[in-house]
């Protein structure tokens, strides 16, 4: 392990599926945040895929993040500083979304009520179009839709700070708990298991589903029998990701921003997925997600250039329905249409596995996967 900071990893779950309130509509998430009512009337909708298909973004191309960041770019943190959002579930955990407009600054551009309306009409009557031949063309819808990319621009050059608040044995493995804190999304928390010796370890980042979090990944989908065959188990919190009227207000004054709660998310990702590159003693990093975290895995596989293998057990779809609430993380507007596409995995620019919901039949498939696309990784 690194002699500068003996703690490491992230592993990110990713899960994409359950749904908000019930039958909330887009007005009504919007009069919860008290600004800017729709008009009860929504415009007329714009034309179809079917009739102008989104157009194939020119030059499109995958976000390279590989190497280690700049100098000074990752820094050790305070570790007196609070944090508030002693689990990802907390009601105080969504503060820094609502502040992200004005952390942002320029880097995002807000939507008004109009252009909202319109991107919820142009979802219900989005059909699905064909892959593109060029995957790059996939990588640029992705990162259209997600509203991420000047944050990411200057993700790597950008402080992030890194706290280790936690360290001990859990079942024979070497667990730390990291807070991570970025001056745009505020701080989200890492969980890492570790295996035994002294690596460079290969890592799994984890990205959890609807209704858990960080600490649950080790025991749920055999997320330990990963660190036994030499994986590091990075599991990585999302914040307010529990299916609730919660999400759906977060969803609605995201996409007021300009982004969306997915997009943040894979944004939190991404500074871990930094964070772990600052280290001497990392091998390559893979990303394995369930449920609403698979999404998020699934997303980055056409768009991130930087992680060495993807384990997914979900698929993406944006809901095209008014019942299900469809303002929960899920629901990014830019994706509609391109969901059949996107979720053709064997196509995708990086080795991918898809398992059944759940990962029922455990483990071994994953782990031989992992060892022939990560310990021959350069």
């Amino acid at each position: 392990m690194s002699t500068r900071w003996p703690w490491l990893l992230f592993f990110s779950f990713v899960t994409t599926g359950c749904v908000a309130e019930q039958g909330r509509s887009f007005a009504a998430a919007v009069d919860d945040l008290g600004e800017d009512e729709f008009s009860p009337s929504p415009p007329e909708a714009p034309q179809g895929p079917e009739d102008a298909p989104p157009a194939d973004p020119v030059g499109g191309v995958r976000r390279t993040l590989r190497g280690t960041p700049p100098p000074g770019s990752v820094l050790p943190g305070d570790p007196s500083a609070a944090w508030a959002c002693v689990t990802a579930l907390k009601p105080a955990c969504p503060d820094d979304y609502f502040e992200l407009r004005t952390a942002a600054g320029d880097l995002l551009v807000p939507l008004d009520s109009a252009e909202l309306e319109a991107l919820a009409a142009a979802v219900v009557d989005a059909t699905m179009q064909p892959a593109p031949s060029d995957p790059a063309v996939l990588a640029s819808a992705v990162e259209a839709a997600l509203g991420i990319g000047p944050m990411v621009d200057e993700l790597e050059a950008r402080p992030t700070w890194v706290t280790q608040v936690e360290e001990g044995i859990d079942r024979g493995f070497r667990r730390s708990v990291l807070h991570i804190t970025d001056e745009l999304i505020g701080t989200v928390r890492l969980v890492v298991h570790w295996p035994a010796g002294d690596g460079p370890h290969p890592i799994l980042l984890a990205l959890h589903g609807h209704g858990t979090e960080a600490v649950d990944w080790p025991d749920s989908y055999s997320g330990l029998d990963y660190v036994e065959a030499g994986y590091a188990l990075a599991s990585l919190d999302s914040r307010v990701l529990y299916a609730d009227s919660l999400e759906t207000q977060i969803g609605v004054e995201l996409l007021r921003t300009g982004t969306n709660l997915m997009g943040v998310h894979v944004y939190e990702a991404l500074v871990a997925h930094k964070v772990l590159r600052s280290f001497a003693s990392v091998g390559p990093i893979a990303l394995i997600g369930h449920s609403a975290g698979a999404g998020k895995v699934d997303v980055m596989a056409w768009w991130i250039d930087g992680f060495f293998a993807v384990v997914s057990d979900n698929t993406l779809w944006v809901d095209r329905t008014e019942e299900r609430g469809r303002y929960h993380e899920g629901w990014v507007p830019g994706l509609a249409g391109w969901e059949d596409a996107l979720n053709d995995l064997a196509e995708a620019p990086v080795p991918t596995l898809m398992q059944d919901y759940g990962f029922p039949d455990g483990s071994d498939a994953v782990i031989a996967f992992l060892d022939q696309a990560l310990l021959s990784a350069p």
